[in-house]
């Protein structure tokens, strides 16, 4: 059968190519046997049938200790080249070594994550046990960083969140890596990395082995989330700086120093509570363009030269990493920096509007900054980290200022300004200061607290009402006018209710007890039954009720 050059997709027509599953221009799956219309079948082929130790042919010694071996070999049957890693001699002499070794084994074995090297098969020959391992082409992290050498922003952000995501999973499966290492992390050419090394293969009889990557609280034969996620922390510090050390030093990005010290916390109560949440804040950071910025999709990696709008290769839709231009209206690929339309020069287009969003932004100008966002958005551009550092600084100053406003209680501004500082951030790619997150939890509290307040106080629930205010002005100084009025009107009912009863008191002391009880009865007609001032109301007439049966003959 010929096999034809290019083909048109039966949904909208278009000339596709045959390589691809889905088109390109419209998103849509080709049809199951696209494949076989095209002329990409294949003739069946006689395996060669080997299995055991003959399967696969040493090819050299890739390293060994007293505890592991990993041997290069190839995979006769299947033609490829694996792993294979045998437990060492101390290992293996020990009572527990190769009954650890195999739990280890089988534990790395169930995950199944592209960011995971896959375990293939297990098995025992002459030598002893062994275990079939992927082999990723590439080098180690440990060899990256030979000499304190550094990486880019760009590429630590992206290796980050994909070590992130790859912890995630392990960790819905129950599994904790709890050895994490720059030898542990293999990167392959197209920049994609691999976990491998699941699991701490601990002696009892032997000295525990601690490396600078291990977190100070970790207990290696019970590892926790949280030795995880500080491991990780110290692998991006080493990453940026080229060494392991604290997440205080003044050369690690703004944008990172929270989300480092979050990790590098010294208790595990105190960091990052999942991989998920580091894995999220390292993605606000990088985003998903930074992936999308060489031109391959961020789904599968499949590099497009057409700026097709879909993914040929898994139908992701890519529209949103496209960009218009500002002078013409042109949209193309973000990684074009000069629009092909008018040759206007697009970086410089996205660096002015964001200097437009922090004048805007320092002058207090909310409507300006929302159409510069906006503005940002169709532009679709790309910021350099000096970008994200100069962001941080503004938004840290706009930030103070809304903290200001706040104090004041004008909730009415920050209201409106916390979402688009919150949107800048976003858009650069950092996380929000400190003093913003907290200011948007206290705004969060303080408005529920005061809605439930006005709820409680329909249902005349005066105490629960007066606790809702009394804790909304430990976080607020100062409240607004419809806030004050609410917290006023609770106070005086709760100051009418007591004057009733101190009445009430007074008359059943001078021994008039009817008029006693009527005042405390007319104190209770404005408050719930199931408010804790109706027993002090309920004492009265306990008191009444005692002084008649006294006087009675």
């Amino acid at each position: 059968m010929i096999r034809q050059e290019s083909y048109y997709c039966k949904h909208c027509g278009k000339l596709v190519s045959p390589e691809g599953v889905y088109c390109k221009h419209c998103g849509l799956p080709m049809g199951g046997t696209f494949r076989e219309e095209t002329g990409e079948r294949r003739r069946g082929r006689n395996p060669v049938l080997l299995s055991g130790a003959e399967r696969y042919s040493v090819v050299e010694r890739l390293w060994a200790s007293d505890r592991a071996s990993v041997d290069l070999a190839r995979d006769l049957r299947l033609g490829r080249q694996v792993l294979i890693r045998r437990p060492g001699i101390s290992v293996i002499t020990s009572p527990e070594g190769l009954s650890a070794f195999l739990r280890v084994l089988r534990t790395s074995a169930r995950l199944r994550h592209p960011g995971i090297a896959a375990v293939y098969e297990e098995g025992a020959d002459k030598e002893g046990p062994y275990a079939v391992v992927e082999y990723v082409e590439g080098q180690s992290l440990r060899e990256r960083l030979q000499g304190g050498s550094r990486m880019e922003l760009q590429e630590v952000l992206r290796l980050g969140v994909d070590l992130a995501d790859a912890l995630h999973y392990s960790h819905q499966q129950g599994v904790v890596h709890g050895n994490l290492t720059p030898a542990r992390v293999m990167v392959d050419p197209q920049g994609r990395c691999r976990l491998h090394s699941f699991g701490r293969i601990e002696i009892p009889e032997l000295p525990l082995r601690r490396t600078e990557f291990d977190a100070p609280d970790i207990q290696p034969l019970v590892p926790v989330i949280g030795d995880d996620v500080f491991a990780l922390g110290m692998l991006l510090r080493t990453m940026l700086l080229g060494a392991p050390g604290s997440a205080s030093d003044p050369a690690i990005p703004v944008s990172l120093r929270e989300i480092l010290a979050g990790a590098l916390a010294g208790s595990s109560s105190e960091r990052w509570r999942s991989m998920e949440e580091l894995r999220d804040a390292l993605s606000a950071v990088g985003g998903r363009r930074l992936k999308a910025r060489d031109g391959r999709c961020p789904e599968c990696g499949v590099f497009d030269a057409e700026d097709s709008p879909f993914c040929g290769n898994c139908g992701s839709n890519l529209q949103d990493l496209f960009r218009t231009c500002d002078g013409c209206g042109h949209r193309q690929h973000q990684r074009h920096s000069v629009c092909g339309h008018c040759g206007s020069n697009l970086d410089d287009q996205g660096k002015l509007a964001l200097e437009q969003v922090f004048l805007a932004l320092q002058a207090g100008g909310w409507d300006s900054v929302a159409r510069e966002i906006r503005r940002l958005r169709l532009l679709g551009a790309e910021f350099e980290a000096s970008d994200a550092e100069h962001g941080a600084g503004v938004l840290m100053g706009v930030s103070h200022l809304l903290e200001e406003t706040w104090r004041q209680g004008r909730w009415e501004t920050v209201q409106i300004a916390l979402p688009l500082v919150g949107e800048v951030a976003r858009t650069l790619g950092i996380l929000p200061p400190a003093v913003y997150r907290r200011l948007a939890e206290n705004l969060g509290s303080c408005t529920r607290l005061v809605a439930e307040a006005s709820e409680l106080a329909r249902e005349r629930k005066l105490s629960q009402a007066q606790a809702r205010i009394t804790r909304c002005r430990e976080l607020a100084p100062n409240l607004p006018k419809p806030s004050e009025d609410v917290a006023t009107w609770i106070d005086s009912m709760v100051v009418w209710f007591e004057e009733r009863l101190g009445e009430a008191r007074v008359l059943a002391n001078t021994g008039r007890m009817q008029e006693a009880r009527e005042r405390a009865k007319l104190a209770l007609e404005h408050i719930h039954k199931e408010d804790p001032l109706v027993a002090r109301a309920q004492s009265v007439f306990v008191k009444t009720k005692d002084s008649v049966r006294e006087t009675s003959p």
